[in-house]
């Protein structure tokens, strides 16, 4: 990526180089890279995590260094893909008890790409986004896993906005009621297709959202906060350790190899739906993600046959590390199953119409997911299921 040519001045610079992935070869983006920290060469793939903003592994010398965070291909706009306000609130967050990545730089649309982007220092690790990143964990370990991630979501929940500069996530109104109007819009403006079960669920959802403002809301660790709006597994980096060695053919059968030690957190990432407001959404959505059906889901997530712990635990734990106690949950859990039903339908369109930049990924269309997922979301809602 060395290779000299003419600049966009005219004068000799680095070319933008062949062989980047889609959606970053447009631009001067090794001139700028030169330029910002001195780094003369690079090479950059896409990263197999998302399908809304496009993320890449830049590497120096061949070990990983940064990490690069853009709009999908085709966007057009809207907060759920403004980069760089995910990035101020990484970097509002860089010192609360959250882990974040550290922010090297926000760019605006233009040079040296045509969108905005930000560029983050690589978190040694890994998201949890195979089977394997559980299973190669004892049970107890699995579970303590688990609990860690909602002690991470807690944490979340209960920075104070205004001591970290980030009082301006606040809005007007009711974060839950912007929610359904936007999901509702967005899913309107890509679905092809009549599905009433959707607008149906809508107006049932609508007609029994909590208010805002509930129980002990507004003060710390209650219903008012940060709401990371995508907290799951494969958006946190853990610094999983090698499992043991497996036992020599010579000694008999192989077991499976299984590691004790419990990965921890080291970093949240994905912060471009994160709003303030109800922070139960979060809680809803993570239970959400262990007990949909894995066949509907665009990646893997881990479920409670994998040794997550169990909903109890999970609301229990959350209350211990300074939740607040949920109120309504089934509410919670099938708003989230029926907003990833509008997401799933937003995504086809996007792989139906080939502005899907994430190339590591083998993307394919899958029309039936999103019924299916309003139907187990408005049986859900109709649950008795405990709070």
């Amino acid at each position: 990526m060395s290779a000299a040519g003419p600049g966009p001045s005219g004068t000799t610079g680095p070319e933008a180089p062949a062989g980047l992935p889609a959606g970053l070869a447009q631009g001067d983006l090794a001139g700028w890279m030169r330029d910002r920290f001195g780094i003369a060469e690079f090479t950059a793939r896409a990263l197999s995590v998302g399908r809304s903003n496009l993320t890449y592994l830049l590497e120096v010398d061949g070990a990983p260094r940064f990490v690069l965070r853009r709009p999908p291909l085709g966007h057009t706009g809207g907060s759920a893909h403004d980069v760089v306000r995910e990035g101020r609130i990484m970097a509002g967050l860089a010192n609360t008890p959250v882990p974040v990545p550290r922010i090297a730089a926000l760019a605006e649309a233009g040079a040296p790409l045509e969108c905005p982007f930000v560029l983050m220092e690589y978190v040694p690790g890994s998201a949890m986004s195979e089977t394997h990143h559980l299973t190669d964990l004892t049970p107890e370990a699995r579970k303590e896993c688990g609990l860690r991630m909602i002690d991470v979501m807690a944490a979340i929940h209960t920075v104070d906005i205004d001591a970290v500069g980030l009082e301006w996530l606040r809005k007007p109104g009711s974060l839950l009621e912007r929610q359904l109007r936007r999901w509702m819009l967005q899913f309107e403006a890509s679905a092809g297709r009549d599905l009433p079960i959707m607008h149906e669920l809508h107006a049932e959802l609508v007609a029994r959202m909590p208010q805002e403002g509930g129980p002990g809301a507004g003060t710390a660790g209650t219903r008012t906060g940060i709401a990371h709006g995508d907290f799951k597994p494969n958006n946190l980096i853990f610094g999983f350790s090698p499992p043991p060695r497996p036992r020599p053919a010579a000694l008999g059968t192989r077991p499976l190899a299984h590691t004790a030690e419990v990965p921890p957190v080291k970093a949240v990432v994905d912060w471009e739906l994160t709003a303030y407001g109800d922070v139960l959404t979060d809680l809803g959505y993570f239970i959400c993600t262990l007990e949909t059906q894995r066949d509907h889901a665009v990646v893997w997530m881990p479920t409670y046959a994998d040794g997550m712990p169990s909903r109890a635990d999970l609301i229990e734990r959350y209350v211990t590390a300074g939740g607040s106690e949920p109120v309504d949950l089934p509410f919670y859990i099938a708003f989230a199953m029926w907003k990833l039903a509008a997401i799933r339908e937003g995504v086809n369109a996007r792989i139906a119409n080939g502005q899907m930049a994430d190339l590591d990924l083998s993307a394919e269309v899958d029309w039936d997911a999103v019924p299916a997922l309003a139907e187990q979301a408005r049986e859900v809602l109709h649950s008795d299921i405990a709070s």
